[in-house]
């Protein structure tokens, strides 16, 4: 990735930090977990693995999700 920021490593964000990071995204929330400017380090097999566990649709838009569902994925995200 070059001349592009990564984002933090996931166990380093804490929960408001993973909402503000989420806020404002208009994508599916599987593309955003993957994002590498968003959080560093969650590929294919991390983000399906978290949005199974979170119970949530890969294709769920991101703008749709309210800040219950993200601490529920932040916590699956294992950002505790």
């Amino acid at each position: 990735m070059r001349g592009k920021e990564l984002g933090p490593d996931p166990l380093d964000v804490g929960a408001d930090s993973f909402l503000e990071r989420f806020e404002g995204r208009k994508g599916g929330v599987r593309a955003t977990l993957m994002n590498q400017q968003v959080l560093a380090g969650i590929g294919n097999t991390y983000s399906d693995e978290i949005l199974f566990q979170a119970q949530l649709h890969p294709r769920a838009s991101v703008a749709h999700l309210g800040a219950p569902i993200l601490g529920k994925l932040h916590t699956e995200v294992g950002c505790c």
